[in-house]
């Protein structure tokens, strides 16, 4: 039977080596030390090319940063983060109706244009036949995951129009208001009514207003209005519709 010995290993430690520059004067290798993960010496070593680097690195982080952040929020959330996602979620949401139709969601609009009543050519065509009494019956349906409170339903009609009769629990209001040039300015094309509920309206439930009263004038056939609805814990929410006798 052969027997092997074999050598020991002895522990050592790993020297640097020797810097690979030449200096040109002499024509002979620099007898410097490399630094460490470079190959050559703190003299000849490139630092341009590593604040370079360098810079570059951080412009990469800083961009990276934001979406690194997003993904560890999405996969970790903090427990403030998933509170608010459930807030978030469990809110109010609302669906509209007038004289029982249902309001479709492609009618949402924006406020009009200070000075413009709007042709509705890009928020509807959606038309809502009402009685000759011009009967307007408006209810807001509790859609979301939580209940409603303070609940506004808002009805805007043009203010050329002046044949239009609200009941007591229709509180009028200026126009559209925003700001123009820094002030608030009232949109003189439009009039304003608030119904606001007494009560909570709870997910899953209906609140209807008293009806509004939109009488004809001559041989008007169509006539275009607005409604919103807003509670405290979500923004408003806003419809546009053409208003059609029968």
């Amino acid at each position: 039977m052969c027997w092997v010995v074999r050598p020991q290993h002895r522990g050592t430690m790993h020297k640097r080596k020797q810097c690979q520059a030449h200096v040109s004067a002499t024509g002979t290798q620099c007898k410097r030390k490399a630094m460490l993960g470079s190959r050559y010496c703190h003299l000849h070593h490139s630092w341009g090319k590593a604040l370079l680097g360098s810079i570059v690195l951080l412009l990469v982080g800083a961009v990276l940063r934001p979406a690194a952040q997003q993904i560890w929020n999405n996969y970790l959330p903090s427990d403030d983060s998933r509170i608010l996602r459930q807030l978030a979620f469990e809110r109010p949401s609302f669906e509209f109706y007038v004289n029982g139709l249902k309001v479709p969601t492609n009618c949402l609009v924006s406020v009009p244009e200070f000075g413009e009543l709007t042709t509705f050519s890009n928020a509807t065509n959606f038309v809502v036949h009402i009685p000759e009494s011009g009967e307007v019956r408006i209810a807001i349906s509790n859609t979301g995951q939580r209940a409603a409170d303070h609940l506004l339903i808002q009805f805007y009609a043009p203010a050329l129009y002046t044949n239009t009769v609200v009941g007591n629990s229709w509180g009028p209001e200026p126009g559209f208001v925003g700001l123009q040039e820094g002030k608030l300015v009232t949109n003189p094309y439009w009039l304003h009514w608030v119904h606001a509920a007494d009560f909570t309206v709870a997910n899953g439930t209906m609140f209807s207003a008293s009806p509004i009263y939109m009488k004809r004038s001559g041989n008007e056939k169509k006539l275009p209005v607005i409604i919103s609805a807003a509670s405290k814990e979500t923004r408003e929410a806003r419809v546009a519709m053409l208003l059609e006798w029968e």
